[in-house]
């Protein structure tokens, strides 16, 4: 099963925090960053890529697009 990672950008942390809470309970879904506006959801968004290209020892993020892809993942 292939997991979809979300990163949730809600200002109202009430609403937030219901989101997160519902779709903690997708076992094919996970929230790698919840956070409060648009400039952290792009900030969020930059850090994950920059993790898994490290853990793909990709240097460059079509390099990284093109192993995902050799292993099936896009």
């Amino acid at each position: 099963m292939s997991v979809i990672r979300v990163v949730l950008a809600e200002d109202e942390a009430l609403i937030r925090d219901a989101l997160l809470a519902l779709l903690g309970l997708k076992s094919d879904i996970e929230v790698v960053a919840a956070v409060a506006d648009g400039d952290e959801a792009v900030a969020a968004a930059r850090n994950y890529v920059s993790a898994a290209m490290t853990k793909l020892h990709a240097a460059t993020r079509h390099e990284a697009c093109t192993i995902a892809e050799r292993k099936g993942w896009i």
